[in-house]
């Protein structure tokens, strides 16, 4: 299950690296504040505000996170860190990329993907043993 979801960490990554998402961050993350209550549209605006003082290098850090998660996963490296990272980027994207998934608009009819990878993060961290153990510390019989 780790590998599979770091696949997909990984392909979220690779797709992240178009050049296309590079100029288009900013403006995603304002038609997110549309149509929001108050509260959220002003949230959603300060981490606009925050991703407009250089669009280039948030998406740039953006996908290399999304990558290094992926990676990190797949070849079970500090899967620990990275399935905390995971959980903490996943829920920022649901807040800012994907708006709280428009819930609090007329006719949401989903949350997206960002409270599922938060889960799914969750979950495989909680199943990862705290330690490993080698066979060097094993007890001997």
């Amino acid at each position: 299950m780790r590998i599979v979801f770091g696949v997909i960490w990984l392909i979220d990554g690779v797709l992240e690296w178009q050049p296309a998402d590079f100029h288009n961050l900013s403006q995603l993350i304002t038609a997110m504040s549309q149509g929001q209550p108050a509260p959220l549209a002003a949230l959603i605006g300060a981490g606009q505000a925050v991703v407009a003082i250089n669009p280039i290098l948030a998406n740039a850090l953006l996908a290399a996170l999304e990558t290094a998660i992926g990676l990190s996963l797949i070849t079970n490296r500090l899967s620990r860190l990275a399935l905390g990272v995971s959980a903490l980027l996943a829920a920022l994207i649901w807040v800012f990329g994907q708006g709280f998934g428009m819930v609090f608009m007329a006719g949401a009819t989903d949350i997206q993907s960002g409270p599922l990878y938060v889960l799914v993060s969750l979950m495989l961290l909680k199943a990862m043993p705290g330690r490993v153990y080698r066979r060097s510390y094993l007890p001997m019989r």
